[in-house]
């Protein structure tokens, strides 16, 4: 199985909790006001963070940002973790500042 497969397995399984919690509106995995533990899971995972002192990309997936993208990009559930979670002024801040581990 691929990276797309099993997001689209993983985005089943979102949309099937959030319906039977009635939290479909919420852009958070686990439908909550709140982004959880999860969240940032996710977005550690799909987000592919790039050092902005080497330009060095980290990744689970060998740093192929596109097909990461393509992975997930039909999966609304997991595209909107992805982005709720880069808009965050906390996220922005760290990845601005974090120390570059990736070399």
């Amino acid at each position: 199985k691929s990276l797309t497969d099993y997001s689209a397995l993983l985005e089943k399984a979102l949309e099937t909790y959030s319906t039977s919690n009635k939290n479909s509106s919420s852009p958070w995995s686990l439908g909550g006001p709140d982004p959880t533990l999860a969240d940032v899971a996710l977005y550690d995972l799909f987000a592919t963070p790039t050092s902005p002192i080497s330009g060095t990309t980290a990744s689970f997936f060998n740093g192929n940002r596109d097909d990461i993208c393509k992975a997930y990009g039909d999966c609304p559930r997991l595209e909107a973790v992805v982005e709720h979670m880069a808009q965050l002024e906390s996220i922005q801040q760290w990845e601005a500042t974090r120390p570059d581990t990736f070399t």
